[in-house]
C-alpha cells in the first residue's frame, strides 16, 4: 500500500485534476482488499490507508485495486525483494 501511495505521488502532476477511478494492480490480496474496502483490523495498515486516502483525495481520484500474481510480474517482484 505504501508503494501505491508513492506511485500516486510520483504521478501527481499527471493525475491532478483528472477526476475519476484509477485502477491499480497490486501483488498482495491483503492490500487489494484494504484499498477496495477501506478497512483493516491492522492498525499499521489503517495508518497507511489513511495516508493513501489523503493523497488520493488531494488528487481527486478514487482507487480501485485488482490483484496481479507475482509470477505475472517477475521483474517488479524481484526488484522489491
Amino acid at each position: 500500500m505504501c508503494a501505491v501511495r508513492f506511485c500516486l505521488l510520483s504521478f501527481a502532476r499527471q493525475l491532478f485534476g483528472r477526476r475519476g477511478v484509477r485502477n491499480v494492480r497490486v501483488d498482495s490480496t491483503v492490500a487489494m482488499h484494504v484499498v477496495n474496502y477501506f478497512s483493516s483490523r491492522s492498525p499499521a495498515l489503517m495508518s497507511e490507508l489513511q495516508k493513501l486516502h489523503t493523497v488520493a483525495q488531494s488528487l481527486c481520484v478514487t482507487l480501485r485495486a485488482s490483484w496481479l500474481a507475482s509470477v505475472a510480474n517477475v521483474l517488479a517482484d524481484r526488484l522489491s525483494r
